[in-house]
């Protein structure tokens, strides 16, 4: 021992981490499965280091300086890309892999991040002077807290504020201590560079521990020396700091500024939360199930014990108290996690900061632990106890937790019981500090199977096979791109909606980037807000922040308006009556429609059916000229398909512009009369012949009758019965013959939402189990009262006014 006294502490956390690692993701890769993720993974990561890659390799003539028609509609790259992998130097990495092997560099570059982590906080921890023993469980329960395992296989980059935030205060702490301020200056400079919305967030989260740094000095000095020449330094540090990463940080903040995350809502309205989601905070302290509002925790039982024993040496350890006081509040309330999120919706992201605080406590209780007395380790009980029995309370008293949760449960009270076990025996130091790292490391590779399996020998289902990321990008359109002319002429690309609808491969809306289709969706967290405000204008009802376009709804005329000059289709849906105006299908030497067929890859990753390529021959090219405008006064005033009409008959201008003439856009859309139906629920079969269900029975009739009043001049009001069905609807047209060959859109406006009460749910509740004939007994209605707070109730009653819009162009 005294030996392995003198071993360096990052050599035993190598050592451990490479352990750990290994038993955790090894349900991963005796199922063959990879580090990559079925939707953001193979969306956007992937991917856009793939991109990445090629770029720093010198591969094809993409710069990174410039713009690309394969982001979507076109986009500039560097600002796209920052995002994502320009300012993360975990990435130049990928350059000294081969092409072939960029799933591989994309497992590893995750794993070297997570093992970053713990070396990042080690250099933080080490200059409190903490035994060795602490330092190293400190770094493991900081590297492998359930937000960094969970994160790390789902959004990569994301581990990266783990490794700078430890690091920004160990450069704060050097200027406390009267050191240089250049090490700070340099950390800023790399975070900064590396991902601006995580700067914003830790910048938040370094000036905190600035404040709290110095009202700790403060507090023992009585003095408020060295003020102004501490700020001067800090400044000094920002300052040169995001100087040194401006050539990034202005074109990636001014993009953000103009993108289509800005001008949301704070916090989505909320004042507080949902109350499922306070109930559900207890059984997520030491567990990642569920994770609403990005609420990941996961601490480990030692870390728990940690916060108890902080606690009830309130007065001797009240400055890391006060932190904690903090980090509950924020839990709580929307606008902390909110504000931490860039002002817009309550992400609780900002509880990666929290683990720096966890794994500082848990260094403090390993320290302590000689320390340690009778009302500590009753302390350790009855709160554990405690937690149990608010768990079981806010489940509706069942204690209905999975498999992974009650191991959690067992290991704390284990723990608890060798802390006793070990003081009442008197064991040696060396006994109990093997009894306790065993029992930490069981604990962290639980929690990690928390990410890596699904339930008990299951790997987690959400990550791609091995190999199959790759040849699923080159297989994405079973080959029909090498279909498409590779010449000077510019057209651009879309799949028909649902083309990728059919289990994990659904919205993969990035890969065609490597494919050179110019497709115009796009699937990134930095997209220009002028193509959102375009979709939205058009009521493209496929838009979304990160996907302003989509597919475009598969509307004819926005496709023409794009210039998309072909169409990939499902071969399963070709059929040749249903073939828009102007579109043809490419066809064989034969004459026969050219089918590319399906080509699977492994965990179902295929459209299932086999790919066709219609041409549209009435597509708009990149650049053109007209002779006369629109105001976008009048567009404003038109409906979503007249204004896609009208910016075809002229472009839409905010000012005049002069000598150029102004024009009345065209109204072409027609309204189509037609009668609302509400299909019979009173036939529905009744397995009761009481009283009470011929009651129940009386009341959905009731029901749908004031409900067909309702709506006898347009479909107004959806509702649903005594049972809590949504009652199903049938919009019949007049004269339907009249609008064969013609686009028909239903357009829904003005919609609002009455959400059912509690005791709404438990009547529905009651009325099932009348209609069933089961008896609706006390435990039963202790069990939906528990679904009740459990889940947000099925939202029900909209109410809205609607016209079906008729496109006036035929299909001759």
């Amino acid at each position: 021992m005294r030996h392995l006294g003198k071993v360096p502490v990052w050599i035993t956390y190598t050592v451990a981490f490479i352990i750990l690692t290994c038993i955790i993701y090894s349900p991963l890769f005796l199922d063959g499965r990879s580090l990559i993720w079925t939707v953001d993974g193979i969306s956007q990561h992937l991917p856009i280091l793939t991109a990445f890659q090629k770029m720093l390799k010198g591969i094809g003539t993409q710069s990174l300086f410039g713009w690309s028609w394969n982001l979507g509609l076109g986009a500039d790259q560097m600002t796209t890309f920052a995002y994502y992998v320009v300012g993360d130097p975990f990435n130049y990495l990928v350059a000294l892999f081969p092409t072939t092997k960029i799933e591989f560099a994309y497992q590893f570059l995750i794993l070297i991040r997570l093992y970053a982590t713990g070396l990042a906080f080690l250099t933080f921890a080490r200059i409190w002077h903490f035994s060795r023993l602490s330092l190293l469980i400190g770094s493991l329960t900081y590297t492998f807290t359930a937000f960094a395992l969970h994160i790390g296989m789902h959004h990569p980059f994301f581990l990266l504020p783990l490794i700078f935030f430890p690091l920004l205060c160990w450069g704060i702490e050097r200027v406390f201590r009267g050191k240089s301020w250049w090490p700070l200056a340099i950390v800023i400079a790399i975070t900064v560079a590396s991902n601006v919305y995580f700067a914003y967030v830790l910048a938040l989260g370094s000036v905190i521990y600035t404040i709290w740094r110095y009202w700790q000095q403060y507090r023992q000095t009585k003095t408020y020396a060295r003020f102004w020449q501490l700020i001067y330094h800090l400044l000094s540090a920002v300052l040169v700091g995001v100087a040194c990463a401006a050539v990034l940080v202005i074109p990636t903040v001014l993009a953000m500024l103009h993108s289509t995350r800005t001008g949301g809502q704070f916090a989505n309205g909320l004042s507080l939360y949902p109350l499922s989601y306070y109930i559900a905070l207890p059984n997520l302290v030491l567990n990642s199930d569920g994770m609403p509002f990005w609420v990941i925790l996961g601490i480990s039982s030692l870390t728990w014990l940690a916060i108890l024993h902080s606690l009830r040496h309130f007065k001797q350890r009240w400055d890391l108290n006060s932190l904690l006081i903090i980090l509950l509040v924020g839990l709580l309330l929307p606008a902390v996690a909110a504000t931490f999120n860039v002002l817009s919706s309550p992400s609780n992201r900002w509880l990666l900061l929290s683990t720096l605080l966890f794994s500082v406590l848990t260094m403090r209780l390993i320290d302590d632990w000689k320390k340690l007395d009778s009302w500590d380790y009753r302390l350790f009980l009855g709160a554990s106890v405690g937690l149990i029995i608010i768990i079981w309370v806010v489940n509706g008293f069942t204690f209905n937790v999975s498999a992974r949760d009650l191991i959690s449960y067992i290991l704390l009270f284990v723990l608890i019981t060798w802390f006793i076990g070990s003081s009442a025996m008197h064991l040696s130091r060396l006994t109990l500090i093997i009894g306790c790292f065993t029992l930490l490391c069981l604990n962290l590779i639980n929690t990690g199977f928390g990410a890596t399996m699904t339930s008990s020998g299951v790997a987690n289902p959400q990550q791609l096979y091995r190999g199959s990321a790759t040849s699923w990008i080159n297989k994405y359109l079973d080959g029909a791109q090498k279909a498409l002319p590779r010449n000077d002429n510019f057209y651009r690309t879309t799949l028909t909606p649902g083309f990728y609808a059919r289990g994990a491969a659904s919205g993969k809306k990035n890969i065609s980037m490597l494919l050179g289709t110019h497709d115009i969706a796009s699937y990134f967290s930095v997209q220009n807000r002028s193509i959102s405000q375009f979709s939205q204008s058009i009521g493209n009802q496929e838009a979304d922040p990160n996907s302003p376009l989509s597919t475009a709804d598969g509307r004819t005329t926005t496709r023409n308006l794009l210039g998309v000059r072909y169409i990939f289709e499902l071969a399963d849906r070709y059929d040749p009556k249903n073939i828009p105006v102007g579109y043809h299908a490419l066809k064989n030497n034969d004459g026969h429609v050219r089918i590319f067929k399906d080509q699977p890859v492994a965990g179902g990753l295929s459209n299932k059916t086999g790919t066709i390529v219609f041409v549209n021959d009435n597509f708009l090219p990149l650049v053109s000229t007209q002779n006369a405008q629109i105001s976008a006064a009048k567009y404003q005033r038109l409906n979503a398909v007249d204004k896609e009409q009208a910016m075809i008959q002229a472009p839409i201008t905010d000012k005049p512009i002069t000598g150029v003439k102004q024009v009345q856009p065209q109204k072409i859309a027609t309204t189509v009369p037609y009668t609302v139906k509400v299909r019979n629920i009173t036939d529905r079969p009744v397995n009761s012949s009481s009283r009470l269900s011929q009651k129940l029975v009386t009341t959905n009739k009731k029901i749908v009758n004031d409900n067909q009043t309702t709506n006898q001049d347009g479909l107004h009001q959806l509702v649903s019965d005594c049972q809590g069905h949504q009652l199903t609807y049938d919009l019949i047209l007049d004269h339907p013959e009249k609008w064969q060959n013609k686009e028909l859109y239903l357009e829904v406006s003005g919609m609002t939402m009455v959400k059912p009460t509690l005791n709404q749910f438990l009547q529905n509740n009651a009325a099932n189990a009348v209609f069933a004939n089961r008896p609706n007994t006390t435990l039963a209605k202790i069990q939906q009262f528990r679904q009740a707070l459990h889940t947000d109730w099925q939202l029900s009653g909209y109410y809205w006014q609607s016209h079906a819009w008729l496109h006036n162009q035929s299909n001759q």
